[in-house]
């Protein structure tokens, strides 16, 4: 009965800090998405983060848009 109190002992700490990585990993998806519907222009584009094209010139793909960087 000892060995198994001293299972369960570790087994919610474990569990625990599962969900709490789950939880930091899903605020940080969603605060990354929270102002990127604000992209009009290609360096909004590669501010956000989103691929840029070695095109002359430069092009930035974001939600099936591209963003042409105009010097």
């Amino acid at each position: 009965m000892s060995n198994r109190s001293q299972d369960s002992h570790w087994k919610w700490p474990i569990i625990l800090l599962f969900i709490v990585l789950a939880m930091f990993a899903g605020w940080e998806t969603i605060s990354s998405r929270i102002g990127t519907n604000n992209i009009n222009n290609f360096e909004d584009c590669v501010r956000s983060g989103n691929p840029v094209l070695e095109s002359f010139p430069e092009q930035c793909i974001y939600d099936g848009r591209t963003f042409v960087n105009t010097p």
